[in-house]
């Protein structure tokens, strides 16, 4: 049986999802836009099964909208991500 904590988290595929189409818009992303890839980023660092690629994959879709994606990280430093 699965706890609830574990049906509470999104799968990283759905993480993944979400950040290619919000930077795929055809537009400058605005403020919000900006705020949700952030969001969504950190969501993909915190996730247990997330590892290096899934990470990369998000700086790579983060860098295509024109964002700091070393900012981004740099916001997430001291988070204890799954790096192999």
């Amino acid at each position: 049986m699965r706890s609830s904590k574990a049906q509470e988290k999104p799968p990283v595929r759905l993480l993944l999802s979400v950040l290619s189409w919000l930077t795929t818009l055809q537009r400058i992303p605005d403020p919000a836009v900006q705020s949700a890839i952030a969001q969504h980023f950190h969501l993909l660092m915190l996730h247990p099964a997330a590892d290096s690629i899934d990470i990369q994959a998000g700086i790579y879709m983060a860098r295509r909208t024109g964002m700091d994606s070393a900012g981004l990280l740099a916001r997430y430093t001291s988070i204890t991500t799954n790096l192999h």
